[in-house]
């Protein structure tokens, strides 16, 4: 693959030539402090700096009991106070598009007559 060097592109620039394609992030425990204050900032930073692919979705998966607006509530507040380049609402509301929090649904261990243990949804 033979690489023409692009005329609009400033020599100074260090960042990857090319963006990758369509891909999903699925992310476990999204709502910890981690994710909070480092993943998610990053990933808006990527976004801010145009560095995520047009077909980008974000996955998290958690534990709490909540509503797609609570957590893009939760992201909205770790983006602003942790992201290291500039809050754009632009940005972020393409952003928020593509982010999606699902529930993970604890199994419980129940032992049936016979001694065996069987899950519980």
């Amino acid at each position: 693959m033979s690489h023409s060097r692009n005329p609009l592109r400033d020599p100074r620039d260090r960042r990857i030539p090319r963006v990758a394609g369509p891909c999903v992030l699925v992310m476990f425990g999204v709502t910890g402090d981690l994710a909070r204050k480092k993943l998610m900032p990053a990933i808006y930073d990527l976004a801010n700096r145009g560095l995520l692919p047009p077909g980008f979705s974000f996955v998290g998966f958690a534990r709490r009991d909540w509503e797609h607006e609570d957590f893009a509530q939760l992201t909205y507040e770790a983006v602003k106070e942790y992201a290291r380049t500039p809050f754009r609402d632009a940005v972020w509301q393409q952003l928020r598009s593509q982010v999606r929090l699902r529930r993970i649904r604890r199994r419980r261990c129940v032992r049936s007559a016979g001694g065996h243990r069987a899950g519980t949804g």
